[in-house]
């Protein structure tokens, strides 16, 4: 399927592919094996053959099933500190959760003993415990297998909370991130090519420090988390001041990139945008996936239950909001408006493989599993069957195109090189201009989230992407259009407004 994508699509990001008890492949019972029902280890080798390949490592927790834990339960010595039990009666108040409840969960051993094991996502999950130094030359093992059959980047699943203290939130810790630094410098003598990527859904701040510093480098990107809630904002609202402050504020260390998205498999994750949207700001776009048929997933803080994350479809997200119901042709141009944002952005893009294709709330696959996240998990029966959908659906055969098209224009132009600078430009209410800086050109990117008809004056000198015709002065900006400029000037201006 990849092939049928290319060029504009070049690499993959799959899932975890081990045995796995729940969870979507993210309780995984044994590192060391494929699952056979999606294939061999020969498999994966052959996949990163054909295209870039992206490989999930989950180094918070294995599967309360899986073979780790068993033997731990079973009495195994070698197995005896792997995983951490909590003495009752623990104040574990201070601990941030990404669930409602208390991080810990009991299971009886063999010999009939009873103990609390560390649990931050569920009962099916038991926490490794990274005090053993066996637990991270394990885990070391398990992302170097992957790099040995071809992934090109290894994405590093929950590692914000890999470190705990009862006594702190365990996210975020020191140990932590001395871990992903550890790991970094392994892979750059294993192969310096590899990039190692920290999904870390939590604010900007504790995300983007991550990286670490030019002294003690972390990971080469982070999931661009933020951008998600403050595009939807921006759709939902027509309101792209907080979008607009946020890209312009960020700066990544020399040598890191962030990956742009605005979906996947988690659905849309909100706790980033604290800071940059108030308490009432996210709660609407609570209610909005609420009313979009979706579920909002809620973590445990300290401050109590709060939004996590939205368990939606991107297009099922901007199917609701003023003006809506929307007819095909404004339901597509709300789902590219707001990949042109991130598209234009500084970074490498993303696509979560059901947003091109434009699918909807599962909600039979929800309603059969229990499992809010799966309204975001659909399945296509065969790889002919996605490719037919982008085809032939209403939206979808709308919405890939133009993004096919954003995505060439891109990777043509090195003004969206992951390292050209970037400016956020002045520009009317639900407008978002970006503008891209190469040592030989530039390249603006004006993007109306709102849905009203703005107009923007972006002076002479540019030219559209695409036709190569000579740009208006002033553009003239429909709801949730976009419009891609180029100028071969390095030094290119654009008129204030």
């Amino acid at each position: 399927m990849v092939e049928a994508l290319a060029p504009e699509i070049n690499g993959v990001h799959v899932l975890p592919f081990h045995p796995s008890s729940s969870d979507g492949g993210f309780s995984v019972e044994d590192y060391s094996l494929v699952d056979p029902v999606v294939g061999s280890w020969a498999d994966v080798s052959e996949l990163a053959e054909r295209s870039r390949l992206m490989a999930d490592a989950v180094v918070n927790h294995v599967s309360a099933r899986g073979t780790w834990f068993r033997a731990h339960l079973d009495g195994d010595p070698a197995m005896a500190d792997y995983f951490r039990t909590v003495d009752p009666g623990t104040d574990l108040s201070a601990v941030v959760r990404p669930r409602p409840g208390l991080p810990v969960t009991r299971f009886v051993r063999s010999d009939g003993t009873a103990a609390d094991y560390w649990t931050t996502f569920s009962a099916d999950q038991v926490d490794l415990d990274y005090r053993s130094p066996d637990v991270l030359l394990a885990v070391c093992d398990a992302v170097f297998r992957l790099v040995a059959h071809g992934a090109a980047a290894v994405r590093l699943d929950a590692v914000a909370f890999v470190w705990k203290d009862p006594a702190t939130p365990s996210v975020h810790l020191p140990q932590t991130h001395a871990i992903v630094a550890l790991l970094r410098d392994c892979l750059e003598e294993i192969d310096p090519g590899v990039v190692l990527i920290t999904e870390t859904n939590v604010p900007h701040e504790d995300n983007v420090a991550y990286l670490g510093t030019p002294d003690r480098p972390g990971s080469h990107a982070i999931y661009q988390f933020t951008l998600a809630p403050l595009v939807l904002h921006g759709l939902q609202t027509g309101d792209t001041g907080p979008l607009c402050r946020w890209a312009a504020s960020m700066s990544l260390p020399a040598g890191t990139t962030a990956m742009n998205f605005l979906a996947s498999h988690d659905g849309v994750g909100v706790r980033p945008a604290e800071g940059w949207l108030s308490a009432e700001q996210i709660g609407a776009l609570a209610a909005r996936c609420r009313e979009a048929g979706g579920v909002v997933n809620e973590a445990a803080t300290e401050a109590g239950s709060e939004p996590y994350e939205l368990a939606a479809t991107w297009r099922s997200l901007c199917e609701v909001g003023p003006g809506a119901p929307f007819g095909d042709d404004e339901l597509a141009a709300r789902i590219v408006a707001g990949h042109a944002v991130a598209f234009a952005l500084a970074g490498i893009p993303l696509l979560y493989v059901h947003s091109p294709a434009a699918t909807g709330n599962d909600v039979d696959r929800a309603a059969r599993s229990g499992v809010s996240r799966d309204l975001n998990r659909g399945r296509f029966a065969s790889p002919q069957e996605y490719l037919e959908r982008l085809a032939e659906d209403p939206v979808g055969s709308r919405v890939w195109p133009a993004l096919r098209s954003m995505l060439s224009w891109r990777r043509d132009d090195p003004a969206f090189h992951p390292e050209a600078t970037q400016e956020l430009i002045d520009a009317p209410p639900g407008v978002v201009a970006v503008l891209r800086r190469s040592g030989i050109g530039s390249a603006l990117v004006v993007t109306n989230l709102g849905g009203g008809v703005q107009s923007m004056d972006v002076g002479p000198g540019w030219f559209a992407f695409g036709s190569g015709e000579a740009a208006d002065v002033v553009l003239e900006l429909p709801p949730w259009s976009t419009i891609w400029l180029r100028s071969p000037s390095p030094r290119a201006l654009v008129s204030p407004r």
